[in-house]
Protein backbone atom coordinates (compact mmCIF):
# COMPACT_ATOMS: atom_id res chain seq x y z
CA UNK A 1 0.00 0.00 0.00
CA UNK A 2 1.16 3.59 -0.99
CA UNK A 3 2.70 5.16 2.48
CA UNK A 4 2.21 8.59 2.76
CA UNK A 5 5.56 9.59 0.74
CA UNK A 6 4.53 8.64 -2.34
CA UNK A 7 0.87 10.52 -1.51
CA UNK A 8 2.86 13.11 -1.27
CA UNK A 9 4.41 12.67 -4.39
CA UNK A 10 1.39 11.81 -6.40
CA UNK A 11 -0.14 14.94 -5.91
CA UNK A 12 2.70 16.86 -6.32
CA UNK A 13 2.82 15.03 -9.47
CA UNK A 14 -0.11 16.81 -10.34
CA UNK A 15 0.35 20.01 -8.92
CA UNK A 16 3.53 20.30 -11.35
CA UNK A 17 1.37 18.79 -14.49
CA UNK A 18 -2.53 19.52 -14.20
CA UNK A 19 -2.82 22.65 -12.17
CA UNK A 20 -3.98 25.05 -14.62
CA UNK A 21 -5.10 22.88 -16.93
CA UNK A 22 -8.81 21.28 -18.60
CA UNK A 23 -9.67 17.93 -17.95
CA UNK A 24 -10.20 16.59 -21.91
CA UNK A 25 -11.45 13.07 -21.17
CA UNK A 26 -12.50 11.06 -18.19
CA UNK A 27 -12.26 7.03 -18.48
CA UNK A 28 -12.87 4.86 -15.73
CA UNK A 29 -14.29 1.73 -14.95
CA UNK A 30 -17.92 0.53 -13.55
CA UNK A 31 -17.23 -0.28 -9.91
CA UNK A 32 -20.62 -0.59 -7.69
CA UNK A 33 -18.54 0.31 -4.65
CA UNK A 34 -16.43 3.11 -6.12
CA UNK A 35 -19.52 5.07 -7.89
CA UNK A 36 -22.00 3.79 -5.42
CA UNK A 37 -25.51 5.18 -7.40
CA UNK A 38 -23.80 7.41 -9.52
CA UNK A 39 -23.09 5.82 -13.36
CA UNK A 40 -19.61 6.42 -15.29
CA UNK A 41 -21.43 8.29 -17.84
CA UNK A 42 -22.49 11.13 -14.77
CA UNK A 43 -18.63 10.96 -13.36
CA UNK A 44 -17.71 11.79 -17.17
CA UNK A 45 -20.02 14.49 -17.69
CA UNK A 46 -19.37 15.91 -14.12
CA UNK A 47 -15.65 16.03 -14.60
CA UNK A 48 -14.68 16.69 -18.56
CA UNK A 49 -14.22 20.10 -19.13
CA UNK A 50 -13.21 20.97 -15.74
CA UNK A 51 -10.14 23.06 -15.03
CA UNK A 52 -7.92 21.67 -12.13
CA UNK A 53 -6.79 24.45 -10.01
CA UNK A 54 -5.51 22.36 -7.37
CA UNK A 55 -4.29 18.93 -5.46
CA UNK A 56 -4.64 18.25 -2.29
CA UNK A 57 -4.23 15.22 0.15
CA UNK A 58 -5.39 14.58 4.03
CA UNK A 59 -3.42 11.64 4.93
CA UNK A 60 -3.83 9.04 2.17
CA UNK A 61 -6.37 10.95 0.56
CA UNK A 62 -5.93 12.70 -2.80
CA UNK A 63 -8.44 15.56 -4.28
CA UNK A 64 -8.95 17.74 -7.14
CA UNK A 65 -9.99 20.88 -6.40
CA UNK A 66 -11.95 22.15 -9.45
CA UNK A 67 -13.45 25.25 -10.70
CA UNK A 68 -16.73 23.40 -10.00
CA UNK A 69 -17.37 20.80 -7.98
CA UNK A 70 -17.88 18.18 -7.70
CA UNK A 71 -14.14 17.65 -6.55
CA UNK A 72 -13.32 14.26 -7.05
CA UNK A 73 -11.70 12.60 -4.08
CA UNK A 74 -8.85 9.29 -4.88
CA UNK A 75 -7.74 6.49 -2.79
CA UNK A 76 -4.73 4.67 -3.83
CA UNK A 77 -5.64 1.71 -2.55
CA UNK A 78 -2.57 -1.17 -2.56
CA UNK A 79 -1.01 -0.45 -6.20
CA UNK A 80 -2.61 2.55 -7.37
CA UNK A 81 -0.78 5.40 -8.87
CA UNK A 82 -0.92 8.79 -11.14
CA UNK A 83 0.27 8.45 -14.51
CA UNK A 84 1.28 11.20 -16.66
CA UNK A 85 3.11 11.23 -20.26
CA UNK A 86 6.27 13.02 -19.83
CA UNK A 87 6.28 11.64 -16.13
CA UNK A 88 6.53 7.54 -15.12
CA UNK A 89 4.51 6.40 -12.18
CA UNK A 90 6.62 6.08 -8.67
CA UNK A 91 7.90 2.92 -8.37
CA UNK A 92 8.21 0.90 -5.34
CA UNK A 93 11.16 -1.83 -4.08
CA UNK A 94 10.37 -4.22 -1.62
CA UNK A 95 12.15 -4.13 1.85
CA UNK A 96 12.56 -7.61 1.71
CA UNK A 97 15.14 -7.50 -1.44
CA UNK A 98 18.19 -9.60 -0.89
Amino acid sequence: MPELPEVESARRLIERTAAGHRIQEVRCNRDSIVFDGVSTRQVRQALTDRTIYAAHRRGKYLWLELDQRPWPCFHLGLTGHFQTRDVKPLKLASSNAV
